[in-house]
């Protein structure tokens, strides 16, 4: 259920049928996440890596590549000036947090 939330169900939410899974004619989009380092694991590669995937987050991602560009290199952003990335993300979360208010997700 974790792997399908953050990928096929985030992909539904998106209106994107060509994002969250790797097949003919979705785009082949990555991140490679490391579930053994200090902030997730314990520096080991667990026996069940999914479960070490649940606790990490972006200071976990060491590798993204979207539409073929490689977007995070060795845990550093590479596609962007940080500042504009911040204002543009600042902007998509507060879409997202005014969609499930629309929706009514949260409590009065």
């Amino acid at each position: 259920d974790a792997i399908a939330a953050a990928t096929i169900n985030g992909a539904r939410g998106l209106n994107r049928p060509d994002l969250g899974r790797i097949s003919a004619g979705c785009k082949a989009d990555l991140t490679a996440v490391d579930v053994a380092g200090p902030l997730v694991g314990a520096g080991a590669a667990p026996p069940e890596p999914l479960h070490n995937l649940l606790y990490a987050n972006g200071l976990s991602v060491r590798y993204t590549i979207t539409g073929g560009r490689l977007q995070v290199y060795q845990g550093e952003v590479v596609v962007d000036d940080m500042v504009k990335l911040r204002r543009r993300a600042a902007a998509a979360v507060s879409g997202i947090w005014q969609r499930l208010a629309d929706e009514g997700w949260f409590a009065a």
